[in-house]
């Protein structure tokens, strides 16, 4: 039975909203000479009021210049301090690792799709500053890339990757569309392939997505909403999902099945 696995590509690019609002904070702080404490907790304050923005620009409801316009206004309204694009990007930039903070487990991955045992699909919720940081890694450390016709990212080394911004979906319904045309794949082109389908599927998919330490409230929310939504979108489509641990097991041995149980937080078919 062949094997996929759709796995997050947060898990394996895990960026530090932390880091971003330091920076963020550090750079208001020398522009206003308000000392870090209260533009800290200003900007913690900011970022509550206005995640909205943040996940409509995810899903491409605001391209990148209304996003940016609506977002420095709000930081202007919050704390006084109107900042460049340049510095807004240049902050968010640091809320996204480096290469060398990714890249033993992105050559697992690779390393398991190459052997095509499992093979590997990505998506991610994403945005298209995330996503610019990471060609720039990827291309400064010659890892292979490939780009679609408008320059979004959509393949790493041989695995495909799907993001939320450039089909416009959330990522539930990104994950449902991701396993419908693998599904549809397997049946032979059955373009009527459906969740109501009764006949057992002859591959083996299942979606792993990483336990996450979320610190704001307005972000916790929304991640425990968006994983329930992306469970019950595989549930559907006979996919298993697993909560991976990645403190207590290797990627690589997850996807070659080499895992003690103590390694997974929890295993589903919902």
């Amino acid at each position: 039975m062949k094997k996929i696995r759709i796995i997050s590509l947060g898990e394996i690019v895990s960026p530090n909203l932390l880091s971003g609002l330091t920076k963020l904070t550090e750079t208001i702080a020398k522009k206003s000479g308000i000392a870090i404490v209260q533009i800290a907790s200003q900007m913690h304050t900011c970022v509550q009021d206005n995640f909205n923005l943040i996940e409509a620009f995810k899903t491409e409801k605001l391209s990148e210049p209304e996003f940016n316009k609506l977002f420095i206004d709000a930081l202007k309204n919050e704390t006084g301090v109107r900042l460049s694009v340049d510095e807004l990007d240049s902050a968010w930039d640091s809320m996204n690792p480096q290469f060398f903070e990714f890249k033993h487990t992105l050559e697992q991955i690779i390393a398991c799709n190459r052997e095509k045992n499992p093979e590997i699909v990505l998506i991610s919720d994403t945005n298209p500053k995330d996503i610019r940081h990471l060609i720039r890694e990827l291309q400064a450390n010659n890892i292979p890339f490939g780009t679609d016709a408008y320059g979004h990212l959509n393949e790493i080394s041989g695995m495909t990757i799907h993001t939320t911004y450039t089909r416009q979906l959330t990522k539930a319904d990104l994950l449902k569309d991701v396993i419908i045309q693998l599904r549809r794949s397997e049946a032979h082109g059955n373009s009527f392939f459906n969740e109501h389908k009764e006949e057992r599927p002859s591959s083996d998919i299942k979606y792993i997505y990483g336990v996450n330490h979320v610190e704001f409230s307005c972000l916790k929310e929304d991640f425990d909403n968006t994983t329930a939504a992306v469970q019950k979108a595989a549930g559907r489509y006979l996919v298993e999902t697993i909560l991976w641990n990645k403190e207590l097991i290797p990627l690589r041995d997850l996807l070659k099945d080499r895992h003690p149980l103590q390694g997974l937080v929890c295993t589903s078919t919902l």
